[in-house]
């Protein structure tokens, strides 16, 4: 690990709330200096053998709790931190390192305290004023948030990742025009978020495609992909004569399969053509950057052309997925899923603890089918919960296009904030989406419809955290099924 020390290294690492770490210049003041009193700091006079050990022990503390948070073993990474801080009270770095341990949690009141705590420390620490930026803007303080988001996004070496942090937060506002405008910044940059290949081609500016070669490199998750995938369709509907090239992953290349009817498909991996030759490429674009392009915004977001829905359905007529059926007639067939990618910046606090699901098995009308693949499956067998849900991982694992299948076999789909969302909205599938208080951009402001897909039904935490009353609410609206 690199130097966190107050020693003579000109570097210090810190972390970022997207979960990029970076190396940046020490601040100045007292808040370089490590105390083991925080009634004092060490300049003026010598450093004791004692505090010298106290002072390594700390720094030691907050390196190893670094590392820790990119593990993602958060809890731990806070005993650390505040074993750091016992030892050495005015240690800024450590304050800050919890605030992104307590974030990542959801325990974003705490997470605030300690960031606030590391700039009365450090007043020139702009990294935990970028953190606490952040927070005020999940705790619904937009005008403090925004105001530091254009402050910061003000100092050239910090205008790019600033700009999409203050991009996200008008996007969650209902700001699409500027949100999406600074969401462009993200082409180019180098958080962890957002880490884009290489185009290889000139960036679409917007520009006439009519007789040219546009090359679409799909980013982010499968979801996203889902969503943004329609303007795939916007772009050869506005330039009927262009050429598209889509970059399609193989995990998710035969769900996409009929955008071939204004595609051509360019799998991962493959090299790129000569650009003199037959096959030059104008243009590239990545996909969320269509939306911005098309002038999306809440009130006229292109339709689903409809081709993962077609892809699908003709899957399905040929052979279902063999599930178990219900026991009696009158009974309602749930899909469910609860809990996502755990690369997501969000994914604890988006994702729904299993004991809340089986709330649903509690009435017999009810048939649970656990559709959870990849990370949260073992929730199965440490809960016991497969006594009351039917595992379809074995029959779906293998191919999106087979949980698509799954998808419309249920009555009802319900799911919290992740891929199968997406994809039962783009098949026309009832789907009930639990979402954390602060919820993805993308889904909207509107309480329970989203203007993406009219067959889900939003379900929103009114309370940070609580998921009760959300799983109480979905109880509910299963009656009318």
């Amino acid at each position: 690990m690199d130097d966190v020390s107050p020693g003579p290294s000109a570097l210090i690492t810190v972390t970022y709330l997207d979960g990029t770490v970076a190396q940046i210049p020490r601040p100045e003041g007292d808040g370089g200096v490590i105390s083991v009193n925080p009634a004092e700091t060490l300049r003026g006079r010598p450093e004791t053998e004692e505090e010298a050990k106290i002072r390594e022990e700390a720094v030691t503390l907050v390196k190893t709790a670094v590392e820790t948070i990119q593990e993602k073993r958060y809890a731990v990474a806070i005993a650390l931190l505040r074993r750091a801080i016992a030892l050495a009270p005015r240690f800024g770095l450590a304050w800050a390192e919890l605030g992104v341990a307590l974030h990542a949690l959801g325990r974003f009141e705490d997470s605030l305290f300690a960031f606030e705590r590391a700039i009365n420390i450090i007043p020139e620490y702009e990294n935990a004023k970028s953190n606490r930026a952040l927070v005020w803007g999940i705790l619904g303080e937009y005008d403090s948030a925004e105001y530091e988001m254009r402050r910061l996004a003000d100092i050239p070496e910090r205008s790019s990742a600033e700009s999409i942090h203050l991009s996200l937060m008008l996007l969650a506002k209902g700001d699409w025009a500027e949100g999406l405008r600074l969401y462009e910044n993200r082409v180019g940059g180098n958080m962890k978020e957002f880490k884009l290949p290489p185009l290889g081609v000139p960036y679409w500016d917007g520009s006439d495609l009519n007789g040219k070669t546009l090359f679409i490199q799909t980013e982010q998750g499968i979801g996203d992909s889902i969503a943004f995938a329609r303007y795939i369709h916007w772009v050869k509907q506005k330039y009927p004569d262009v050429r598209i090239k889509l970059n399609v992953h193989t995990s998710y290349q035969n769900l996409f399969w009929e955008f071939r009817a204004v595609a051509d498909f360019v799998p991962s991996g493959i090299l790129w053509p000569d650009q003199d030759g037959p096959e030059r490429y104008d243009y590239g674009v990545y996909l969320h950057s269509l939306a911005y392009f098309a002038g999306a915004r809440l009130d006229n977001i292109y339709p689903d052309p409809g081709y993962i829905r077609q892809r699908v359905a003709a899957q399905n007529a040929a052979a279902k997925v063999n599930m178990p059926l219900p026991p009696r007639e009158g009974c309602r067939k749930i899909g469910v899923v609860w809990t996502g990618n755990p690369e997501n910046a969000t994914q604890v606090r988006r994702s729904v603890p299993i004991e809340h699901m089986l709330h649903l098995a509690t009435d017999p009308r009810n048939v649970l089918y656990s559709l959870q693949c990849g990370e949260g499956h073992d929730d199965l067998g440490r809960t016991g919960a497969y006594l009351v849900m039917e595992d379809l991982r074995p029959h779906i694992e293998s191919d999106l296009v087979l949980t698509g299948i799954a998808l419309m076999q249920m009555d009802v789909v319900v799911t919290c904030c992740t891929m199968v969302a997406h994809l039962a909205g783009a098949l026309g599938v009832r789907c009930f989406v639990m979402l954390c208080y602060d919820a993805y951009w993308l889904w909207g402001k509107d309480p329970d419809t989203t203007p993406w897909y009219p067959s889900v039904r939003l379900f929103r935490q009114k309370k940070r955290g609580d998921w009760n009353q959300v799983i109480s609410d979905v109880s509910e609206a299963l009656k009318e099924i």
